[in-house]
């Protein structure tokens, strides 16, 4: 499993520059920090006791390479274009017709 961190340069609990989810950020660090593999044999996390990587590591980097990712594309540095937003389609068009209400009974 390749990261972005290491044991001996987790992520910070501060998020970088550009990271909105403050306290997302910060659970996630914390998690990410927790979650790491046991010293002998790096095949069981120290605090689940699960597989490594276990389900609570995988979230938590999940979440800080998306939250970095995000900043990098859409941050202060890195507006948002025109073109990177979705098109927004109707649900109910004018040419949609009208669904007939029956009554029970």
């Amino acid at each position: 499993m390749h990261s972005a961190y290491t044991r001996q340069n987790p992520p910070s609990y501060e998020p970088p520059a550009g990271v909105e989810e403050t306290i997302g950020w910060q659970l996630a660090a914390q998690t990410w920090r927790e979650h790491l593999p046991d010293d002998l044999l790096g095949l069981e996390c120290e605090t689940c006791h699960r597989t490594w990587p276990c389900d609570a590591w995988e979230i938590a980097e999940d979440l800080l390479n998306g939250s970095r990712a995000y900043a990098a594309h859409d941050g202060p540095d890195g507006p948002e274009q025109e073109d990177d937003l979705l098109p927004i389609t109707p649900v109910f068009t004018t040419s949609t017709p009208a669904i007939p209400r029956h009554r029970a009974g």
